[in-house]
C-alpha cells in the first residue's frame, strides 16, 4: 500500500488516513490479518471507524485511501472495538 508522502515529513498538518470502501481497500485489509491475529494474542484493543461524509478537507487519495485534514468537529464518525475474528 503506497505511504503518503506528508508521513516525510512528519505530517505537519495532522491529516488522518482512512481506508475507502472499496475492492482494492477490502484486499488490502484482508491481507492484514496477521497484525490483527498479533494484536488479540497481546491483548491490543483495535477500533474501527466509520462514516458516511469525507470527514474533513482531502490531502492526499491513492486506490486504497483518503487522507485528510481539518475535520469538523460535528463530523458524524462511528468508532467501535474490533472484535477479533480469525480468517
Amino acid at each position: 500500500m503506497p505511504v503518503p508522502p506528508f508521513y516525510e515529513k512528519n505530517n505537519p498538518d495532522g491529516a488522518i488516513t482512512w481506508f475507502k470502501d472499496n475492492e482494492e481497500a477490502k484486499d488490502i485489509w484482508d491481507q492484514m490479518t496477521f497484525y490483527r491475529e498479533m494484536c488479540n494474542k497481546y491483548g491490543v484493543k483495535l477500533y474501527i471507524s466509520e462514516c458516511d461524509e469525507i470527514p474533513g478537507e482531502i490531502v492526499y487519495e491513492d486506490a486504497f485511501q483518503i487522507a485528510v485534514k481539518n475535520q469538523p468537529e460535528d463530523a458524524a464518525i462511528s468508532t467501535k472495538e474490533l472484535h477479533y475474528q480469525k480468517v
